[in-house]
């Protein structure tokens, strides 16, 4: 029985407990985007995700100008120190606008930049709040940034990337310690100087131990050889899920954009979202529930593993594993509560329960 007298008691029988997934890459959801910059779109989003047993996250950022990331950021710490409901915003992860050209994808290629210490200053305003910055190392002042920003204890990762191996290692060595989205807008073997080879972005990932990983495992993204690969090179502490999900998931299908609300255009169609030419992916439409049935049904893992890839491992990323990603006494209250097939029955967010409603189990 329960200390506390107050104490609920929830009957789980035939039920499944799981420490509450963490989404380290996400940028909207129910119609609305964390560049939306309010506290009513962050409030959409947090809410929309924890019913996919998501109870926390990083507001992810999209290719813009820079007054509009500072503005979702200001919001970043808005929220953190007056939370919305649903999920827990942790801080924010910026995503652009520091990007290859050619491996922009769906972000918008007006706003593509080389980084530029006046700006990346004014962005360290939010220190605080910024947890983690994408950009591809081969750009000019790509490696200063990452020196810099490093030593402030920001994560450093790869992304949006054409870069070499070579390349990458001069990342590595100024910080880099993680890559986006696997297989996704990241370059691979090229013949720089015929006929000699040179590995990419992809090789380097699996090569190196000291780079961690990310999969969007939406069954779309991803056949399922490539993330059993990424698994088998990296090893299960070395791979989080995420869903890197925008405006367009839980929407009906249409026209949706991604990032900003005058951002690039995509179809959202028969649960994915397309570029309007239908040339590439512009993110996926799922929660995270769906990620781990996925790794599930697609990566041969046990229950145990597939949920380390949506807990533990993101928690660690976020070096706040002391207080997250496992079901331990004295850690955070954040769990989701599953079915025998993996669907989300309830999600208790800090010892709250959502919906935050009578839930018969």
């Amino acid at each position: 029985m329960p200390t506390n007298p107050t104490a609920q008691i929830i009957d789980i029988s035939g039920k499944f407990i799981a420490p509450g997934f963490i989404d380290i890459h996400i940028h909207g959801g129910a119609g609305s985007d964390f560049m939306d910059a309010t506290r009513a779109d962050f409030e959409t989003v947090c809410r929309y995700h924890a019913s996919g047993g998501t109870t926390s996250l990083l507001a992810t950022t999209a290719t813009a100008s820079l007054p509009e990331i500072l503005a979702a950021l200001r919001t970043v710490r808005d929220v953190q120190q007056n939370p919305v409901p649903g999920a827990q915003v942790l801080g924010a992860h910026i995503e652009g606008p520091y990007l290859s050209m050619a491996k922009r994808g769906c972000h918008l290629k007006e706003f593509v930049r080389n980084p530029e210490k006046a700006e990346w200053e004014q962005l360290l305003e939010f220190e605080t709040e910024i947890k983690h910055i994408t950009l591809a190392p081969e750009i000019p002042g790509a490696l200063e940034l990452m020196r810099d920003w490093s030593r402030r204890g920001i994560n450093i990762s790869g992304g949006h990337t054409d870069s070499t191996y070579s390349e990458m290692m001069k990342g590595l060595d100024k910080g880099m310690a993680h890559a986006t989205h696997m297989y996704c807008a990241m370059s691979t073997v090229a013949r720089p100087h015929p006929p000699h080879r040179e590995g990419g972005c992809v090789e380097t990932v699996l090569e190196r131990d000291e780079l961690t990983t990310e999969l969007i495992a939406d069954g779309r993204h991803l056949p399922a050889e490539l993330l059993r690969l990424t698994v088998r090179a990296k090893g299960i502490d070395r791979v989080c899920v995420v869903t890197d999900a925008m405006r367009g998931a839980g929407m009906p299908d249409g026209i949706y954009t991604f990032g900003p609300k005058h951002g690039q255009k995509t179809e959202v169609k028969n649960g994915e979202a397309l570029m309007l030419d239908h040339s590439s992916f512009a993110s996926s439409v799922v929660t995270m529930d769906v990620m781990v049935r996925n790794v599930l049904s697609l990566m041969r893992l046990s229950r145990r593993e597939a949920v380390a890839l949506a807990t533990i491992n993101p928690a660690r990323f976020l070096k706040i594993a002391d207080r997250k990603g496992s079901l331990e006494a004295g850690k955070d209250a954040d769990c989701v509560i599953l079915d025998e097939g993996f669907h989300v029955v309830e999600t208790v967010v800090g010892g709250v329960r959502w919906p935050q409603v009578s839930c018969e189990l």
